[in-house]
């Protein structure tokens, strides 16, 4: 099992800097590989969704963590981690041709298990199979590396006798995890000079598939017709070429109707991280996963999205709500400061502001909170009224403890007069019952919120926000 211990996580819960095993990076993985999240659950994910899960934590970090010393200590672990997920990848999938672009001074050292996950992606359908793939260093350019990648001379049994050769181009950029980037400038310019290459009529060099990750790209081309190779429609014919009916957010809305929600969850992911102004991606990506309890998940989109749509309503109302989901009621109090601001009077931050003050220990303000929000809704979000119904269960619960435990005080401090021992045995109890009755709704509202919303309180999308616009 690889990923976060359970300890960490609840290290990571509390707010410590998480705890690091050298020996943890060494052994290989396999695939699916077994994570462990903050909130002890064990997911399941391919190579690609892990390195993909390591990143947005490096991305994440500096908001996740208050201490300078504890985000460069989660920025370590996650970039060990990755090495070590690319690593095992290439032990278990690679094979001996692309010993290569694993050679010393070779950039694709760095990355030979994307590398290898890249190509079988690529030919997973294709007539010739990935570990038949041949390599070659042709040149190295100011901000990428070129392979010439081919069949093996000696074609498989089956294979037709004087087949053209094929032969395509692999380049592979690094870039930096953040700011600004030469090495990605110029593998997006290089992209978009290839897309508009491909209704020419002589075309020399054909986009055939592309990738990137934050810390790398990759683009693999063909020859042109003079080539007699990858450019003929017969073997082209499994390509991607970035086709809008591909688009991931149309794909994760699809599923969606289909009922497939971790798949949409995938593929709202695979939306926003490929382009970053998509709103749409991250909102959708926040839903779903409160919807599915991947609150973890969610909260990253939802911090990623807001750093892109800073003054957008309802990506700082999943904020709020994924933080308190995850019990990190001071995240969310921040959060629902800046709601407030761009959203006066709305009524779904004043629902969280009571969920925030129950859980906080705050029972006026969250009594008012609610009796305020259910009076506004009057029916218009039936969703939100259940929610705010529900929430209302564990005040009503400790507003007949509380009174209980103050008719207690009054009637031992009335008999104490008559009879030490019996207004004691009055008194005691009352006293104990107060706080006992505050810590009930604690830990009643949190058990409520740790619920997925599919279950639980459906918070996530509320009316008044679906149509909100930065």
């Amino acid at each position: 099992m690889d990923g976060v211990n359970r300890s960490d996580g609840a290290r990571a819960r509390r707010g410590a800097a998480p705890r690091r095993d050298p020996k943890d990076y060494a052994h290989l993985v396999d695939f699916p590989v077994e994570i462990v999240g903050r909130d002890g659950a064990v997911r399941r994910y391919s190579f690609e969704e892990s390195v993909r899960l390591y990143q947005r934590r490096i991305s994440s970090a500096s908001i996740r963590y208050s201490e300078g010393p504890m985000v460069a200590a989660e920025q370590a672990h996650c970039r060990r981690r990755i090495e070590q997920l690319r690593r095992s990848y290439f032990a278990r999938y690679g094979w001996a041709a692309m010993r290569v672009v694993d050679s010393p001074g070779m950039l694709a050292g760095d990355f030979a298990g994307e590398v290898a996950a890249f190509l079988r992606r690529v030919h997973e359908t294709a007539d010739t199979p990935t570990d038949r793939l041949e390599f070659a260093f042709l040149e190295e350019g100011e901000h990428h590396q070129a392979y010439s990648v081919r069949p093996a001379p000696h074609p498989a049994p089956g294979s037709p006798v004087g087949a053209p050769a094929q032969s395509w181009l692999l380049y592979l950029y690094r870039f930096h995890d953040a700011g600004p980037c030469p090495g990605r400038d110029a593998f997006f310019y290089l992209l978009k000079v290839l897309r508009g290459a491909q209704l020419g009529p002589d075309v020399v060099e054909r986009l055939i598939a592309f990738h990137h990750t934050a810390d790398c790209g990759l683009i693999f081309t063909s020859g042109g017709p003079a080539s007699g190779g990858a450019s003929a429609s017969a073997d082209v014919a499994w390509l991607s070429l970035g086709d809008p009916d591909d688009d991931a957010l149309r794909a994760g809305m699809l599923a969606l109707r289909r009922g497939q929600e971790e798949a949409a969850l995938g593929c709202f992911a695979q939306a926003y991280e490929a382009q970053h102004f998509r709103r749409s991606a991250y909102v959708a990506a926040a839903v779903v996963a409160d919807r599915l309890g991947a609150f973890e998940q969610g909260r990253t989109a939802a911090l990623m999205g807001a750093r892109y749509f800073p003054r957008d309503p309802a990506l700082r109302y999943a904020n709020a709500l994924l933080a308190l989901r995850l019990g990190d009621s001071a995240a969310a109090a921040k959060d629902l400061a800046e709601l407030h601001r761009l959203l006066p009077g709305g009524i779904p931050p004043l629902v969280l502001d009571g969920a925030c003050a129950a859980v906080d220990g705050r029972p006026w303000t969250a009594a008012r909170a609610f009796a305020h929000a259910e009076r506004a809704l009057a029916g218009s979000d039936p969703d939100l009224l259940s929610a705010v119904q529900q929430l209302r269960g564990p005040l009503r619960a400790w507003l007949g403890a509380s009174l209980l435990g103050i008719g207690l005080v009054v009637a031992g401090a009335a008999a104490a007069t008559l009879q030490l021992g019996t207004g004691l045995a009055l008194l005691l109890p009352g006293l104990a019952l107060l706080p006992a009755a505050r810590v009930a709704l604690r830990r009643t509202t949190r058990r409520k919120l740790r619920q997925p919303a599919s279950r639980g309180l459906r918070l996530s999308n509320p009316a008044a926000l679906r149509s909100a616009q930065p």
